[in-house]
């Protein structure tokens, strides 16, 4: 499976950007806000005959946080909740 992690340079933005919305929205890196946000950026998956919102899980927040890899997709979603 094909993973992406950020350059040195992209995990500096990514961290910068989790410190500003974390003070301006009081948020811990825990909420749920930083994966329910994500989700809502990603597209709808087939099961069968039925189309049901994609998701993102918490421990994909923690390995993009730690960027130790994460699905195109989810790489993709979080930066855009980060800006």
């Amino acid at each position: 499976m094909k993973t992406l992690k950020a350059s040195s340079e992209g995990l500096k933005k990514i961290n910068e950007a989790i410190e500003q919305i974390q003070t301006e929205k009081s948020l811990a890196l825990s909420n749920d806000y930083w994966v329910d946000e994500a989700s809502k950026f990603l597209p709808m998956d087939k099961i069968g005959k039925k189309e049901i919102s994609g998701s993102v899980s918490k421990p994909t927040w923690h390995r993009f946080r730690n960027n130790t890899g994460v699905k195109p997709k989810n790489f993709q979603a979080f930066c855009q909740v980060l800006g």
